[in-house]
């Protein structure tokens, strides 16, 4: 065998150290693309977290801005629970109410039975005005009208599916009001889980924002009876 082929020998690579390099290629190309997948499953869950906080920002801004401006010389001008708020808007002919929308899913199981099945839907504003609306017969034996409240809701988000109020009445804090005023403030907690059937309102196990929003015509009321009371 000639120097020359000894050569052009040593500088080949055999079989097995081929074999070799690949795996060590497709090795490190899995890893990267294990790394490029983790980053765009973080990058989307921070997208959606993102999005969820920025829209519950602006259903509590909005809340507050529309309960800023409760007229609190009106009668009964806001009542709730702990699951809906209703209260009016300046103009007096407007009712705002917040909730949680309920759908409903039909079930048949193996024997052909069917079932319903509730859960929550997202997030609904309800916006009922003043209409003249004609009487049914068998209401009024008059044929004039009157004065109802028709409501039309409205989807505000579907990523909310967790909803709770509390009142507060300057002592301590109530899961309902039904007064003829209005509360000092409201309670508001807010989240992207929907609570469990089994739980009770307050035994929300996952995370909630909350925002205690003060009501402005209840201190300004305080106010005023404070100033007469003290002439």
């Amino acid at each position: 065998m000639t120097e020359h082929a000894r050569a052009g020998r040593r500088h080949g690579f055999t079989f097995v150290e081929v074999i070799v390099a690949v795996l060590i290629c497709a090795g490190m190309l899995v890893g990267i693309l294990q790394l490029h997948f983790q980053a765009e499953q973080i990058r989307d869950a921070a997208s959606q977290k993102l999005e969820a906080t920025g829209t519950t920002q602006l259903f509590l801004d909005r809340l507050t801005t529309e309960l800023g401006s409760l007229p609190a010389h009106r009668h009964r001008p806001l009542q709730g629970d702990d699951k809906s708020i209703d209260f009016f808007t300046p103009s007096e002919k407007t009712r705002i109410r917040y909730r949680l929308k309920m759908q409903v899913e039909e079930r048949f199981d193996r024997e052909g039975r069917r079932h319903e099945h509730r859960h929550v839907a997202g997030l609904e504003r309800g916006e009922a005005t003043e209409q003249l609306v004609e009487p049914r017969d068998e209401e009024s034996d008059t044929s004039e009208k009157r004065l109802e409240y028709r409501e039309r809701a409205e989807p505000v988000t579907d990523r909310l599916r967790y909803l709770r109020f509390r009142y507060f009445d300057g002592h301590g804090w109530r899961d309902d009001w039904r007064h003829d005023r209005p509360p000092h403030a409201v309670e508001v907690r807010v989240g992207e889980a929907a609570n469990r059937a089994d739980k009770k309102p307050w035994e929300y196990p996952h995370e909630y924002d909350l925002r205690v929003i003060s009501i402005p015509s209840t201190l300004n009321r305080s106010l005023r009876v404070s100033q007469e009371e003290s002439r």
